[in-house]
């Protein structure tokens, strides 16, 4: 199957009784300027704009804060298709790694995670039956069911470490439906074209290190993400087969 990744995130746990962080200043901090939007809602705040050839989004909460990046389509791009997806999988992996290491800088976190989430654009709703068995092994599924889902994490010991890392993967199958809409410079209105509906398998790919009574610390938080980077890519290429083969 021919699998793109439409966005993927970092999460850092912060460590009980530490200074919560503010979107806004972790947008700053990543590009040297001000965000695009900023949202302050009730449980968190948000920061989000342009950065490089991804849509970055900056999240804090109380506890934690949370890195996206996200694609953007190009202005006039026919999305017939489908939706906008990361040009580069591994690239984009390894550059919110990167960035989200250099955001923790010397704080102690409890926990990291990555997730990736993935889809594979198919024509029916039979193809998607059919692609959803071939990705998880399954067998005895109908042609014509829908709303399908299967999840199953396969935990391992890191390899820097004694402590775990969760491997949590759902596969699932749907219809994935956007608008097109045109926007008339000269008025600003917004005009919908057209609506469309895609019929996809998706997979979501959650690294994480194990729940642990003790904060990992900014090293060791900084050295998972390199192994939570290497297992996500791994998985993305080799599906189920990688996931459950070590």
């Amino acid at each position: 199957m021919d699998w793109k990744v439409q966005a993927v995130a970092t999460v850092v746990f912060a460590a009980p009784g530490a200074a919560p962080v503010d979107s806004m200043h972790l947008w700053e901090r990543a590009t040297g300027k001000k965000p695009d939007n900023f949202q302050n809602l009730q449980t968190h705040n948000q920061a989000s704009g342009s950065y490089g050839r991804y849509v970055l989004t900056a999240v804090a909460h109380s506890n934690r804060f949370e890195i996206n990046f996200g694609s953007s389509p190009d202005e006039g791009a026919d999305l017939s298709s489908g939706p906008p997806t990361l040009d580069d999988a591994q690239a984009a992996i390894a550059d919110i790694v990167e960035l989200t290491k250099s955001l923790i800088g010397d704080q102690n976190p409890m926990r990291v995670a990555l997730v990736a989430n993935c889809l594979a654009l198919v024509e029916t709703a039979s193809d998607a039956a059919k692609g959803f068995v071939e990705a998880t092994h399954l067998d005895r599924i109908p042609d014509e069911a829908i709303d399908l889902s299967f999840g199953l994490n396969v935990r391992r010991k890191f390899g820097s470490a004694g402590w775990e890392m969760n491997r949590l993967c759902k596969w699932s199958v749907g219809q994935i439906m956007f608008m097109m809409i045109d926007l008339d410079q000269s008025t600003g209105m917004h005009t919908p074209r057209m609506q469309i509906a895609k019929h996809q398998v998706g997979l979501s790919i959650d690294t994480n290190t194990a729940a642990r009574p003790i904060p990992l610390g900014a090293a060791q938080a900084k050295s998972a993400l390199d192994e939570l980077q290497r297992d996500t890519i791994a998985i993305f290429e080799g599906g189920y087969d990688a996931l459950v083969a070590s």
